[in-house]
């Protein structure tokens, strides 16, 4: 949970007011291989704005969809 609560920090400070992120919570199938998963939801009016921020996101240990 660290790494997420690491990266929810990260993007608040980058995204700004128009954008919402929300969690980090469980993720539906929390545990997976001896890991356990989390997800943050990103809300935004634009989806340019989501695409920008998720720029910030590692690009290793960490998936999104859109």
């Amino acid at each position: 949970m660290k790494n997420a609560q690491k990266l929810a920090k990260e993007l608040r400070a980058v995204a700004g007011d128009s954008i919402e992120i929300l969690g980090p919570t469980p993720a539906f199938y929390e545990r997976q291989h001896d890991t356990y998963r989390w997800q943050l939801v990103i809300k935004a009016k634009r989806r340019s704005a989501l695409v920008d921020l998720l720029k910030h996101v590692p690009p290793t240990h960490w998936q999104y969809e859109l």
